[in-house]
């Protein structure tokens, strides 16, 4: 059983539209160009989303120095178009059993984006 009584919060603020924000996070295509960190990069081809409650999504992370692949996927337990979405985050064989991730974003007041 997960203890989901424990975790943790991250907060960013883009200059972005919910819009925007959305399509990165479901889109294969602008996925495959931020899903990745440093000397690493995600091959297009690797990027598979199936964004509905239940669907999953599957990527491949590659060390662009060694070679090295890392296999990276779950499934969607909410699906609220430009408001949330929470998916376990782990393996491409991960079940809703696997440890959670939610993205969510509240649009700012106009006067404060920047």
């Amino acid at each position: 059983m997960i203890d989901e009584s424990k975790g943790f919060t991250l907060a960013r603020t883009f200059a972005s539209t919910p819009d925007e924000i959305w399509s990165a996070w479901t889109n294969p295509d602008e996925a495959a160009q931020w899903f990745s960190s440093e000397n690493a990069f995600t091959p297009r081809d690797s990027v598979e989303m199936d964004v509905r409650v239940g669907g999953r999504y599957a990527y491949t992370i590659v060390n662009s120095t060694e070679g090295a692949r890392y296999l990276t996927g779950g499934v969607y337990r909410e699906v609220s178009p430009y408001e949330r979405l929470v998916f376990t985050w782990g393996t491409p064989a991960a079940t809703l059993r696997t440890p959670r991730w939610s993205r969510w974003s509240s649009p700012l007041p106009r006067r404060e984006r920047t």
